[in-house]
């Protein structure tokens, strides 16, 4: 029982000591914490409040670490493990960034898969979007897209070149 409180009492004096270096790294008083966790974050901390955290002799609640690394705007990772594993939340971010944006190329792809499927189009009869006029930055269903692609046809078939003259001159 006396080596968990131990370890406890030295967690809490780490995270402590963590807390006030990167507040103090920040510029920020220990008044300034104990507003913005009250005023921002709903919790009643005092300047009191800050002065125990920071010297370990306050046991802090889950919500109110994460805001307090709000607030001195550091990882909550990196005041509970320190500043070296600062470095791999990031890497773990934009990993987690760069599966992300693949997912979402994957659900847009498969998306306009299934567009197409709805419609009865195999992937091996979709057409050049060049020359439809898509210039204007608009969505488009395929319908619209037919109805274009029908329309400019039809003004070639006709002799009437893209910008509406006629090539027959």
């Amino acid at each position: 029982m006396d080596d968990e409180r131990e370890w406890v009492s030295a967690l809490d004096e780490s995270f402590g000591r963590r807390v006030r270096e990167r507040r103090l790294r920040t510029g920020l008083s220990q008044n300034a914490v104990s507003l913005a966790m009250t005023v921002d974050h709903g919790f009643q901390w005092h300047q009191t409040t800050v002065a125990k955290t920071e010297a370990g002799e306050r046991p802090v609640r889950l919500a109110e670490a994460a805001a307090l690394a709000v607030v001195i705007n550091v990882p909550l990772i990196a005041l509970i493990h320190g500043e070296e594993h600062d470095g791999s939340v990031r890497e773990h971010t934009l990993a987690a960034d760069r599966e992300l944006v693949a997912m979402q190329t994957y659900i847009a792809d498969r998306r306009r898969q299934l567009e197409l499927e709805r419609h009865g189009v195999s992937p091996d009869e979709v057409v050049s979007l060049d020359g439809l006029g898509l210039d204007d930055g608009g969505s488009y269903s395929l319908d619209d897209l037919a109805e274009r692609e029908t329309a400019l046809k039809a003004r070639r078939a006709r002799g009437v070149t893209d910008d509406g003259d006629s090539a027959q001159g």
